[in-house]
């Protein structure tokens, strides 16, 4: 599944992670250094995140966010 999307006023959004052992990760596996994916969708705006060099949990639930895009009564 894909994490791009595309929002009115034509914004690109992406998530990108810097983790512990110096990496940092996009939401784009040929932009990373070991060509993994590390962010994956697990549900209706929620994602998932792997940080281990070359997916070595593969397990994508090293953190997790979850978006509420819902709008609010003023």
């Amino acid at each position: 599944q894909s994490l791009e999307g595309e929002f009115f006023g034509g914004i690109f959004l992406a998530p990108y992670a810097k983790v512990n052992n110096g990496e940092t990760y996009v939401a784009f596996p040929e932009a990373n250094s070991d060509s993994q994916q590390h962010f994956t969708v697990l549900g209706e705006n929620l994602i998932g995140f792997d940080d281990l060099l070359n997916n070595g949990g593969r397990d994508f639930q090293d953190f997790v966010w979850e978006f509420d895009f819902s709008i609010g009564q003023l």
